[in-house]
This record gives structure tokens, sequence and C-alpha cells, in this order.
């Protein structure tokens, strides 16, 4: 019986002394480039044809897809997260570096594009969170979410010793419901009382 030189398994092929798993890698490899080049050129030629057909086939299966695709996502939940968390602490540098290259190339279109929506009173939609104070700041300004909105609600800008006061003692949470206009001093003393107490007030 012969050996394959490549695995070391029983094989059948006795002039190249290779088994079929091994031939055929081999094989592959010889011929790659010839192979890529017919696809490619295969593709080429029939590249109408293959996407009408993608997008009928999508068009017919569409709800058999987004179902699987929806107990996949069910299934591998934790999976998908965990890749995906791993993804972004291996690749940090790369994403930020990313996005900054992305500002900095983009940057009179995305100025223009977040100025018109602060126009149209999308304040929610323009803010950058701030982790230190954990508050919401409209992009590209100095003014916070919040005095944003009681200042678009009120019609007016805010006076000197006017501030907004959060309800629920979450800075996040910029509902006009949440939100309430007082002087410096009643805020301070809010946040006293809150603070004794544990209580939101």
């Amino acid at each position: 019986m012969i050996i394959c030189r490549n695995c070391g398994k029983a094989q059948a092929h006795c002039v190249l002394e290779l088994c079929k798993k091994c031939y055929g890698i081999q094989r592959y490899h010889l011929n790659k480039d010839r192979l890529l080049a017919y696809q490619n050129n295969y593709y080429n030629l029939n590249k109408d044809e293959i996407l009408a057909y993608q997008r009928k086939y999508y068009s017919l299966n569409k709800d058999k897809i987004s179902i699987h695709k929806k107990k996949y996502c069910n299934l591998n939940k934790d999976q998908i997260s965990a890749r995906k968390k791993n993804y972004r602490k291996l690749n940090r540098d790369k994403i930020l570096a990313r996005k900054k290259n992305y500002r900095k190339l983009n940057r009179d279109k995305i100025s223009a594009r977040q100025k018109n929506r602060y126009r149209n009173g999308e304040i929610n939609s323009v803010r950058i969170k701030d982790n230190k104070t954990n508050q919401y700041w409209v992009y590209n300004t100095s003014k916070k979410v919040h005095t944003a909105i009681a200042e678009k609600v009120l019609g007016r800008r805010l006076m000197s010793n006017e501030c907004v006061h959060h309800i629920d003692g979450n800075g996040l949470n910029n509902l006009h419901s949440n939100l309430l206009i007082c002087t410096r001093s009643l805020h301070t003393g809010l946040h006293n009382r809150m603070k004794k107490t544990g209580k939101k007030t």
C-alpha cells in the first residue's frame, strides 16, 4: 500500500504519491491564477444576468431570508455581541483613525448637515455624549442639548442667572417633561436636597 507523501495517509494515486485531497489542493494552487482569471471573465461577461438572478431570488425569498436572519440572531446573540466587542477592542485605534480621517475629509459636508438639522429643530440628532459630565452637547457648538431644547421651547435665550434642571436626575434624559427652567441658586438647592434625601425632585 502506497502512503501519501504529503499527509501520510493511505492514497490511491500511485504515480504522484498523493491522496485525493492533497492532489486536489496541489492542482488548485498550480492553476489558481487561471481559475481566478476564468471566474473574473465569466462574472464580467454575465454580470447583468447574475445581478438580475440575485435580485429575483431575494425578492422571491425575502420573508424566508429575514426569518432565517432573525432566528440566527436570536440563537447566536451572545456570540455576535462578543465578536463585535472583541473586534472593537482589537481594532479600536483603526476605527478611531478612520473616523478622524472621515471627519477631516468631509468636515464641510458634516458641518453643513448638522447646521441644517439644528435649524430644522432636530437637536437630538446633532448631539455628542460627554462621558465626564454624563450629558449631551450640540455638535460643533459650546451648547448643551438640554439648554438648546429649553431655548427652543421658550423662544428666547436663557438669561445669565437661569439654567435647566433634569427632574429625574438623569443628564441624558432630555424630554420636555423632564426639564425644569430655574435660577442657579434654586438648581444647587435642588441638587443638595437630592443628595441628602436620595430622592429625585
